[in-house]
């Protein structure tokens, strides 16, 4: 298995290095040989963060720097442990989407006193002043985005009234309490009010959490939820990303639902990952948040190039981004919601996906669990 994951990550950056031959990258030489920078992400299984991992080593090896990509498949102590080695072997800056933040801290704060640079790159890490940058997307916007879905579909704000199940992100990931929070800054009216219902009471981010946005544990908790719906139908399930909502999707099937007597309920996702999307043309999720890691790489490497030069990396947003130690200065991008209408216009014509990928061959290739 894990051969197969490592062909396919060198796959994704071979495929990248050759855009970047024809012109699809702009990347002028520079003289950064030398400086080690060491990439520190959560899981090589999920496709999100192959393409990440892959846009990263190449904007940063475009940029004449000396790349150490480790990923920690889901284990905070497995991360740990990589970056004490990556601080052991002289990177100047670390880049990390962290598994787990509270776990990473002692190594993240030795990082500080090595004098070495901490970018959290889509994660915020918490409770330490010892990170330096931030590079992420909007969460709170995207939470905002899945919520708003629901109530356009179910028509709550024309009065109607629906069933909603909450299918959340791990507690010990920042950006999955940012995201319920801007979903539930949506939602909350309606469910006070009792247009939403939730039959099984399931309603804070703990409660709903799903650990390492695993989609196996997605859908062994949505079977046990949609026991409450035996009689009636679920109408919504507010699912936190695309593993999760692979992990609903299974379970929604298992009971029967994707039929005309039972339809599938709206389902929203984040990170419009091959096999969500091949479910959102198959009218199977109804929507998901394109999160253009490509961008997001950029702005990352052009942070350790200035940090590299002594300079000030680009930063539009000094407050809002609190850890709890401080406020950690941020460079943001924003999320765009992609569905079965627009997925060719926003995933293919940008070249992010080819319709090779649409049609199914590398997400049957990584399969779903």
């Amino acid at each position: 298995m894990r051969m197969g994951r490592n062909f396919f990550y060198a796959g994704i950056v071979a495929a990248i290095l050759s855009l970047a031959g024809c012109g699809g990258t702009d990347v002028v030489p520079r003289d950064n040989s030398g400086t080690k920078v060491g990439v520190a992400m959560p899981a090589q299984q999920l496709l999100r963060w192959n393409r990440d991992g892959a846009y990263l080593e190449t904007e940063l090896r475009g940029r004449d720097f000396d790349v150490d990509i480790m990923f920690a498949d889901n284990d905070a102590e497995k991360q740990k442990t990589q970056l004490e080695q990556m601080i052991g072997e002289g990177c100047k800056v670390l880049v990390i989407a962290a598994v787990d933040g509270d776990v990473l801290r002692p190594v993240i704060e030795r990082a500080q006193q090595a004098g070495v640079t901490v970018i959290a790159y889509d994660r915020l890490l918490m409770g330490t002043d010892a990170v330096d940058y931030y590079a992420t997307f909007d969460s709170y916007a995207v939470g905002r985005m899945q919520a708003q879905t629901i109530v356009d579909k179910l028509g709550l704000a024309e009065g109607k009234q629906g069933t909603l199940e909450i299918a959340a992100g791990p507690m010990e990931d920042s950006n999955a309490k940012v995201l319920y929070a801007g979903a539930m800054d949506v939602l909350k009216p309606y469910i006070d009010k009792g247009q939403l219902t939730i039959r099984s009471g399931q309603r804070s981010q703990e409660q709903c959490a799903t650990p390492g946005w695993a989609t196996l544990m997605a859908k062994e908790r949505m079977a046990g939820l949609l026991k409450q719906y035996e009689m009636g139908s679920l109408d919504a399930v507010l699912a936190a990303n695309d593993s999760i909502a692979l992990g609903v999707l299974a379970a929604l099937k298992d009971a029967g639902y994707g039929s005309a007597a039972r339809p599938m309920p709206v389902l929203t996702g984040q990170d419009a990952d091959l096999p969500n999307v091949q479910a959102l043309i198959a009218g199977e999720q109804t929507m998901s948040v394109f999160k253009d890691t490509r961008l997001l790489a950029l702005e990352t490497a052009k942070m350790v190039e200035a940090i590299a030069g002594k300079q000030q990396p680009e930063i539009n947003d000094t407050q809002n981004f609190m850890n709890g130690k401080k406020v950690v200065p941020a460079h943001v991008l924003k999320g765009t919601l992609v569905d079965a209408s627009n997925y060719k216009s926003v995933l293919v014509d940008s070249g992010y996906y080819s319709t090779v990928d649409i049609d199914g061959t590398a997400s049957r290739a990584l399969g779903v669990k």
